[in-house]
C-alpha cells in the first residue's frame, strides 16, 4: 500500500471505519423515530371505552341468542320411554 499501512492494518481500520460509519447511519435513523409514551387515558376515555365494550358485547350475546333460537317460545320436542330396569325408575332408594 502506497500510505505505509500493511494490509491487515489497512483492513482493520477499513472495519472499524465501516463499524463506525453504520453505527452512525442507525442511530441517525432510529432516533427521530422514538416518541415518548402515550399519555396515561382519562376516566372520560376509559368510561367511553367501557360503554362501548358493554355494547359490543351485547350485540354479540343478542346475536348468539338469536342464532341458537334461545328466544323461540315453542318447545322442544322431547321423546319420553320407560326404563325397563328397576333401579332407574324407583326413586325411593
Amino acid at each position: 500500500m502506497g500510505n505505509g499501512l500493511k494490509p491487515p492494518e489497512f483492513l482493520a481500520m477499513l472495519g472499524t471505519g465501516a463499524t463506525v460509519a453504520g453505527a452512525v447511519i442507525a442511530l441517525t435513523t432510529w432516533a427521530p423515530r422514538r416518541r415518548p409514551p402515550p399519555a396515561a387515558p382519562t376516566d372520560t376515555m376509559i368510561t367511553t371505552a367501557k360503554a362501548a365494550l358493554a355494547c359490543l358485547v351485547q350485540q354479540q350475546w343478542k346475536e348468539e341468542a338469536r342464532i341458537r333460537a334461545l328466544g323461540d317460545p315453542h318447545p322442544v320436542p322431547v321423546v319420553w320411554q320407560l326404563s325397563g330396569k328397576r333401579a332407574l325408575m324407583d326413586h325411593r332408594s
